[in-house]
């Protein structure tokens, strides 16, 4: 209980002032600057994408693809997962794995990482923020301001439509 009295005085409090006129003013968005952050970061992604395909010589290579980096990393690589790693699934993809496996090589390889593995991970961290956050911002953007101060607040809490 401590643990969470600290947090709210230390981190949760200091900011309540700022969250409060954020709801009460709404967010502004700059629709402009999301579609030049999408243009980027899609760019970035295309050349992950094709620095994976030259460095593993396979031109229909798809970094979102699971099965193809399951494939990779384990049939053709033959890359072994360090046994400190607890799996769900037999040669897993997933980024605690491929982050141990990392750790791993490092230990074991002088130091040397696995290139294609730094790739994925960079691959999909840039992913994840495009699809999850750039994307879809602008579609939120076309209404100038995002609030809850219009009235258009069931009693509730929750938007309603007038």
């Amino acid at each position: 209980m401590q643990d969470l009295t600290s947090s709210f005085h230390d981190i949760e409090s200091p900011i309540l002032s700022l969250l409060s006129a954020m709801e009460c003013n709404g967010i502004h968005l700059k629709s402009d600057d999301l579609l030049i952050a999408n243009s980027q970061m899609t760019q970035e992604i295309d050349t992950l994408t094709q620095e994976a395909r030259v460095l593993t010589k396979n031109n229909t290579l798809l970094l979102s693809s699971n099965k193809q980096i399951q494939q990779l990393l384990y049939d053709v690589m033959q890359i072994q997962i360090p046994s400190t790693v607890s799996l769900k699934q037999p040669q897993s993809a997933a980024e605690d794995v491929l982050v141990a496996i990392q750790e791993d090589a490092e230990k074991t390889n002088d130091g040397q990482r696995h290139k294609i593995i730094d790739i994925l991970l960079e691959f999909r961290k840039k992913n994840k923020m495009l699809t999850g956050f750039i994307r879809p911002l602008p579609n939120f953007s076309r209404v100038a301001t995002i609030n809850n101060s219009d009235g258009n607040s069931a009693s509730n809490g929750r938007r309603s439509k007038k």
